[in-house]
């Protein structure tokens, strides 16, 4: 269940050189912590699912050495293990149920393995590991209300570290117990769905539904699953579908899963669609390691990787892009600020990296060679200026369909979040959730960073599958010399929004955005609208937050970020919305200690039909002279209809300007400079080091030179 007879040398032989040293400790440290003690009133999953990992550790541990005295601690466990799961207390338990089924099974089979269990002690332990299973599955799974009330829902990583927890002993016990095949059926069903084409839990290009943070809850129990299987069962092997949690409500289908049909096993671990899946968690890293607070999420690492990464490896038919990514995965795991090489989150893999990590793979690891990524499918745009620790990184979501139709995610289209100089400064306000009848209080567009109407951006969150919001379309995304670039829209409230991100220089950030009426809408009237932005400062955040009459300042440790805004239209002004303690948009959850607390945002607020607006975010380093500094940004007094900014660094002076739609083609710039063109954005770079013209359009010039792209140009033109 978690390594074979041929892994037993390699493992040995490797002991002596990292990172195995150190995963071996960390099972020794693990199986040396005392058996707790369970309640007789009830069947405790935290209590269990400890006994199982000590257990688990010790086992292996007595397998590899032939150590009987480590035997005898898991021995001790299994002779403490009550079966009694019906008195459990956990509506949820499910999530809760892969430690302690994976946990057992895994040392029972390790127990088997090294001879360290007599005839009698191998039923017992195996009878006791099948009745919590049968109660489980019976209450969770075969209980059609239970299921459709806990997994039909969900279609996340409830069902699957559901099959995960079944799918293991239904492995190993097929051969002893009547109900094991229907479990392993089950579980086999479940993850080939959920994880391949047909689940919408993954999209095409690999972004997951609900988020780097369920994602990787999930992940590492379906691993503890799929390396079982890999183990334990023949590609190829005959199973039969169980369709039981199908469900037929958008996003999700039935269609193509035909219950009590052949099935071929065929083991997600090597599927491109589910491998895929790792490439958009490591594009998604923060600088620091850790995946970002998107939707229903907190700071969090990822454990399991470097397993995925250590199939594709040993794959020689692996896709030849996944099989460029998989030392990254490696090196991401490893390369974690707060949690290097973990092996521990959401479930025990310890073992299973001990036994599947080559050398080779290990010397191959480090950094992908690309930074930019763009998930259509997904919503996902990454811009990055290195993987280093210190770099800027952007996330800008545009989500759309099934990407954004789960449990677990937020209205946040168009929303973005940045990072720079090691400090993460423009945020997503994660998951404050306090009570479980209802959403996150972070879940709906007004804790987001986006354009509000009238103080509303897209349909709010509904409960269950009443999911809210709006499709919000990535178009473009690319990278030329000196800037990486994403473009994407979303319609609500009568208006589409189009948005443009831009990372300079990886040195700062502009944000584009122009406003028009949705289609099919007439020219709306004049209302308020609101460019929203929260940053990781003020109040509990911490550090210093400062609003201006044309911006703001956020502050932290080692870094801060100031804003620079503009509109089209005048009057515009920067306000801070009002404060309540634990509501949107001031409150946010998501560092590692889960602390709830108040960050600082602004409001750059104009009444107008359909405004533009630039915004130049320039983050500095604390107490940085020269190019680390702030930077000179200068908002452009232009004519009505049109705006911009000019960011002066140690390169000359870069421009960005927006447009409305209806506003003259021709505007006078400072200095006396006449700007001509249809375009509705326009960025140029300092000294022709790039261009960037948002369409629709076909023309620029500048004091009469023509700047429209030519062959050769390091300009970039986008036309709808």
């Amino acid at each position: 269940m978690t390594v074979t007879a041929a892994d037993r040398q390699p493992i040995l032989d490797r002991l002596g050189e990292e990172p195995w040293a150190t995963l071996h400790a960390r099972l020794e440290a693990r199986a040396d912590e005392p058996l707790q003690t369970d309640s007789e009133e009830e069947w405790d999953h935290d209590v269990v699912g400890h006994n199982a990992g000590v257990a688990h550790a010790a086992a292996l541990l007595a397998w590899l050495h032939q150590d009987a005295a480590r035997a005898e601690v898991a021995i001790a466990a299994f002779e403490a293990l009550q079966t009694d799961f019906q008195n459990n207390h956990e509506w949820d338990v499910n999530i809760r149920m892969p430690a302690p089924l994976i946990g057992f099974t895994g040392a029972w089979d390790l127990l088997l393995a090294g001879g360290f269990l007599d005839a009698e002690q191998e039923d017992a332990y195996a009878g006791k590991v099948i009745t919590i299973t049968d109660l489980f599955f019976e209450e969770y799974i075969d209980d059609p209300v239970t299921l459709g009330q806990l997994l039909g829902f969900a279609q996340n990583n409830h069902p699957l570290r559901t099959a995960a927890a079944v799918g293991v002993p239904g492995l190993a016990f097929r051969d002893r117990h009547p109900a094991a095949q229907e479990w392993l059926d089950w579980a086999a069903s479940e993850t080939t769905w959920l994880l391949g084409p047909s689940g919408q839990y993954v999209m095409a290009d690999g972004a997951v539904s609900e988020g780097p943070y369920y994602y990787a809850f999930g992940l590492s129990a379906v691993l503890a699953f799929l390396v079982a299987m890999d183990n334990g069962l023949d590609e190829g092997s005959a199973l039969t579908w169980d369709c039981r949690n199908r469900v037929d409500y958008d996003p999700f289908t039935s269609e193509g899963c035909e219950d009590g049909a052949a099935m071929s096993w065929d083991n997600p671990l090597y599927d491109p669609w589910f491998q895929r899946s790792l490439s958009w968690s490591m594009a998604l890293r923060l600088p620091d390691g850790l995946r970002p607070p998107k939707a229903d999420a907190n700071l969090v690492q990822q454990n399991g990787g470097a397993l995925v990464a250590a199939a594709v490896w040993g794959d020689a038919q692996a896709e030849a892009t996944l099989r460029a990514d998989a030392p990254a995965w490696v090196w991401d795991w490893m390369e974690n600020g707060a949690y290097p090489a973990d092996t521990t989150r959401a479930m025990d893999l310890t073992a299973q990296h001990l036994a599947r990590l080559s050398p080779e793979l290990l010397a191959a690891a480090g950094p992908p060679s690309w930074t930019d990524a763009a998930f259509m499918d997904g919503g996902d745009a990454v811009l990055r200026g290195g993987w280093g620790v210190d770099d800027p990184w952007v996330l800008f979501i545009a989500e759309q369909g099934a990407a954004r139709k789960t449990l677990h995610d937020h209205v946040d289209g168009l929303s973005f979040s940045y990072a720079a100089y090691g400090e993460y400064l423009l945020l997503d306000p994660g998951y404050y959730k306090p009570s479980e009848l209802d959403n996150a209080r972070t879940a709906d567009a007004r804790a987001h960073n986006v354009i509000l109407v009238d103080g509303q951006g897209a349909p709010d969150k509904g409960l269950l599958t009443v999911w809210g919001d709006a499709d919000a379309w990535l178009e473009r995304a690319d990278r030329r010399e000196n800037f990486a670039w994403a473009e994407a829209w979303q319609e609500y409230e009568g208006l589409r929004v189009t948005r443009d991100v831009i990372l300079v220089r990886d040195r700062y950030l502009l944000v584009l955005d122009r406003l028009d009426p949705a289609e099919g809408e007439e020219s709306p009237e004049a209302r308020e609208i609101t460019w929203r932005l929260g940053g990781y400062a003020g109040y509990d955040a911490g550090g210093a937050f400062e609003p201006g009459p044309a911006g703001a300042r956020w502050e932290r440790t080692s870094a801060g970020v100031d804003l620079h805004l503009a509109s089209t239209r005048p009057g515009l002004s920067i306000v801070e919305p009002a404060l309540v303690e634990g509501e949107a948009p001031h409150v946010h959850q998501f560092d590692l200690e889960r602390s709830v607390g108040e960050h600082g945002v602004i409001d750059g607020v104009v009444t107008a039909s359909t405004p533009g607006f630039v915004a130049a975010l320039v983050p500095y380093r604390v107490g940085a002279d020269g190019e680390e500094a702030p930077l000179q940004v200068e908002v452009l007094a232009l004519d009505e209809g049109w705006t911009g900014v000019q960011v002066t660094g140690a390169w000359g002076q870069d421009l960005a300007l927006v447009r409305e739609a209806d506003a003259p083609t021709t505007a006078l710039l400072p200095g006396g400079q006449y700007v001509e063109t249809d375009y509705r954005a326009v960025f140029l770079g300092a000294g022709g080091a790039g261009m960037l013209l948002a369409g629709p359009g076909t023309s620029l010039w500048l004091d009469g030179r023509h700047l429209s792209p030519g062959e050769g140009e390091p300009v970039f033109r986008v036309d709808d």
